[in-house]
């Protein structure tokens, strides 16, 4: 690439190359999306969610879906597939709920971004128990 086709692709894909990781209750397509519920094991989502759009064609690179509690309806991240995630610094605490999964990972460097989704806190309660920062949009703004 010359220095003009660089500069327009890091226009056109300013997250290229970048990994992130996403909550396990947003749709990927192609991907088993189960929210934490036994009747959704292999069942892939026939298409993905608008931020999941947005992030792979901005040039993300998604490397993994994160637990997250039954139908992402509680306080801690635990469920009967995937069992209990941890908290990094001490396994006793908890990692919070329920994105509590992308909480864990990115506080553990595992991922740089992780995508997730908060009405109650749950974006915000999850980067508070791990230690990193977490921020909830606006309604329809990415």
């Amino acid at each position: 690439l010359n220095d003009e086709e660089l500069q327009e692709l890091v226009k056109a894909k300013p997250l290229l190359g970048v990994p992130y990781t996403c909550k396990d209750a947003i749709e990927v397509e192609g991907q088993v999306v189960t929210c934490g519920i036994y009747s959704q094991q292999g069942v892939k989502c026939t298409s993905s969610a608008e931020v999941i759009k947005r992030m792979n064609a901005a040039g993300a690179i998604l490397i993994a879906l994160t637990n997250v509690p039954e139908v992402c309806m509680w306080v801690e991240s635990q469920n009967g597939i995937y069992g209990r995630t941890k908290n990094p610094y001490d396994t006793r605490r908890s990692v919070g709920g329920s994105s509590g999964g992308e909480g864990a990972l990115i506080s553990a460097a595992g991922s740089l971004i992780g995508v997730g989704s908060d009405i109650g806190g749950s974006i915000r309660i999850p980067s508070f128990s791990n230690g990193v920062f977490g921020m909830k949009n606006t309604p329809g703004k990415f």
